[in-house]
């Protein structure tokens, strides 16, 4: 598989077996399945691993169920903001995510903690093999290339706190908390206080009405001449 950045990171060295002392699957070894149980006696009958692609963190658990390879693949692709947020951001990435699930033919989970969880299952008829492990892997990362750099404009992944453990049953893998460039205020709810108003009325004026008083008039006469 080529190195180049467009693929995801080598993964050969992170799938583990139980007895082996380099904990390595080798790309040469050859695995055979009789019966549902891998012939190789070192190893388990199912593999698990992580692999890191666009900054996004992919864990594989692949099994042999009868004649075909099961392959089951769970991504964290990143956090879905709150509305509050962004709602621009949440319905987009929603919508890409969804619209990427669709094109894998897998399934699309929001968790309590607000992570967005891609699921999908690949089933190959043949045995169990690291190549097939690889070339299925690569096939599901590389469909979703274009879904998850447009997820990355949105909403850039953060960067992780750690690295791909070889064996991540053994270590308690903690997700990283979205950074944000101004911190956000968590909106707080107050209690309503219900206000005792009570109205008075307004007294009545009273008003008297006087009657006008005339003025008397006096005429004086004068005699005439």
């Amino acid at each position: 598989m080529s190195l180049h950045a467009d693929h995801p990171t080598k993964a050969r060295s992170l799938v583990e077996f139980t007895n082996e002392k380099t904990g390595v699957l080798s790309l040469t070894d050859k695995i055979e399945a009789d019966n549902s149980h891998l012939t190789k006696a070192s190893c388990r009958t199912d593999i698990d691993f992580m692999v890191q692609y666009k900054g996004y963190w992919f864990a594989v658990h692949a099994d042999q169920v009868g004649t075909q390879a099961l392959l089951r693949v769970h991504g964290i692709i990143g956090n879905l903001p709150f509305s509050y947020q962004s709602s621009f951001a949440r319905n987009n990435i929603m919508a890409v995510v969804s619209r990427a699930s669709r094109a894998i033919k897998g399934k699309v989970r929001v968790d309590d903690q607000q992570r967005i969880l891609l699921i999908d299952e690949v089933r190959v008829e043949g045995s169990l093999s690291p190549k097939l492990i690889l070339a299925e892997t690569t096939k599901v990362l590389l469909k979703l290339k274009p879904y998850l750099e447009l997820v990355n404009t949105l909403r850039p992944p953060t960067s992780a706190k750690f690295k791909a453990p070889t064996n991540y049953r053994k270590q308690e893998v903690i997700q990283p908390e979205p950074v944000a460039n101004d911190p956000v205020i968590e909106p707080h709810s107050h209690p309503i206080v219900k206000a005792r108003i009570k109205l008075k009325p307004k007294p009545k004026a009273k008003m008297k009405l006087m009657p006008k008083k005339k003025k008397a008039m006096t005429l004086k006469v004068k005699p005439k001449d």
